[in-house]
């Protein structure tokens, strides 16, 4: 069973939720010390009990930080350099996006290469331009989860809601 220290998650969440141990303690049904241990990073959290955390917890930013940990799947931003909100977030993913687009054509023509034929040059310029696009993700799922805050739904309900149009669509099966 995997295990991780979440003690900084844990306590960012608590602090921008303005909860109290004692409060997501119970709402999880987990002991005040264990989970006391669990946001002092004395004891590591498992992905059952990060789960009910999340549940408990309700918040956008701690569940992309659990898919993070545990799955490795996109998270937000996280950090004091820039400001959160929408309008600061927007100005950061044009930036993102030009540096993107800037490397664009290169790894476009790379990318037309038979894969047998790539060298050690062209996958780094295939990486490169990778991690432009990932920043740029990062950014744009960080302005999501800020323009939700808003309106007091976490991307878990905004997803949830648009599932059956994207079903509708044929992009994704019932079930998935």
């Amino acid at each position: 069973m995997t295990s991780h220290v979440l003690a900084s998650p844990l306590m960012d969440a608590l602090v921008r939720n303005d909860y109290q141990q004692k409060f997501i303690a119970g709402e999880s049904k987990t002991p005040q010390a264990t989970f006391s241990d669990h946001v002092t990073g004395k004891k590591a959290v498992t992905i059952q009990k990060a789960e009910q955390y999340a549940e408990s917890i309700n918040d956008s930013k701690f569940n992309l930080e659990m898919a993070y940990i545990f799955f490795g799947a996109i998270s937000a931003m996280t950090g004091d350099k820039y400001q959160n909100n929408p309008l600061a977030l927007d100005i950061l993913q044009q930036k993102e996006s030009n540096e993107r687009k800037a490397k664009k054509d290169r790894a476009l023509e790379v990318l037309t290469l038979n894969d047998g034929t790539l060298s050690r040059e062209d996958k780094d310029i295939i990486l490169d331009y990778s991690m432009e696009f990932l920043d740029e993700i990062m950014v744009e799922t960080t302005m999501l989860v800020s323009l939700l805050d808003l309106c007091d739904v976490t991307v878990n309900k905004a997803v949830e809601k648009r599932m059956p149009y994207w079903q509708q669509r044929g992009y994704m099966r019932k079930g998935d």
